[in-house]
């Protein structure tokens, strides 16, 4: 597999870019890279940090409020709980119980 030098790109040359304090024409100028390149990899980057995630902190679960005869609940000989709620698919619980039935 042949190596041009373009190879170097994905190599950090953003952080060296940065690091360096010359415009980016100086830059690729130096380094034999068209300007488009480094915007490409500056883009590519700068996507890269929009979409850090973060640690969350749970403060409080919120259980939806259950009203009586809202619903019904299921429990199979096997203590499997099937909680239905108000408007439920009668077809999908049908397919639903047709499935636990087999196991």
């Amino acid at each position: 597999m042949k190596i041009g030098k373009t190879a170097f790109v994905g190599l950090g040359v953003v952080g060296e870019y940065r690091a360096s304090g010359q415009t980016r024409a100086e830059f690729c100028r130096k380094r034999g890279m068209p300007v488009t390149t480094l915007d490409y990899y500056l883009r590519r980057d700068g996507a890269k940090g929009r979409q850090k995630l973060v640690p969350v902190k749970v403060v409080e679960e919120v259980k939806p409020r259950q009203e009586p005869g809202s619903g019904l609940t299921l429990v199979t000989p096997g203590n499997m709980r099937i909680e239905i709620g108000v408007g439920f698919d009668e077809e999908a619980l049908g397919r639903l119980l047709a499935v636990l039935e087999r196991s």
